[in-house]
């Protein structure tokens, strides 16, 4: 029989080779990217799969924090928005004492995702998002 996990790990495979493509010569594969990681077989891997489901938030955070610097207006807000959220998600899901250096990766991107969010704002909003990502 086949793995009925099988799926959700081949769509993270396949996006890391689109996330690298898309930083090397540009075009839609960020968006891609994205849509390979909100599939619902990436879904079932939350639970049997907690380490590698870890690694696909990352993934998915920094890859919509990526489009989302890309992105101008409103909907590159949005996507950074979402990338911190996820980020957020992610943390909740990763242990620091099972995984010291995935929590920790995790929150350094979280940081860079605040930071990048901070330079896109100009009121009140950076100031308080630059303090969170110094806390």
């Amino acid at each position: 029989g086949i793995d009925p996990l099988e799926p959700g790990r081949r769509r993270f495979d396949y996006m890391k080779m689109l996330y690298l493509k898309s930083l090397r010569y540009g075009g839609t594969d960020l968006a891609y990217s994205v849509d390979m990681l909100r599939h619902p077989s990436i879904a079932q891997l939350r639970l049997p799969e907690a380490e590698l489901w870890g690694k696909i938030q990352n993934n998915l955070s920094i890859t919509l924090q990526e489009l989302g610097s890309k992105t101008g207006g409103e909907k590159g807000t949005a996507l950074l928005a979402e990338a911190v959220s996820t980020f957020r998600d992610t943390l909740s899901t990763r242990d620091p004492r099972v995984n010291p250096i995935g929590w920790a990766t995790t929150q350094i991107n979280l940081g860079i995702a605040l930071q990048v969010q901070a330079t896109r704002t100009t009121d009140d909003t950076s100031a308080k998002l630059w303090a969170r990502r110094c806390v």
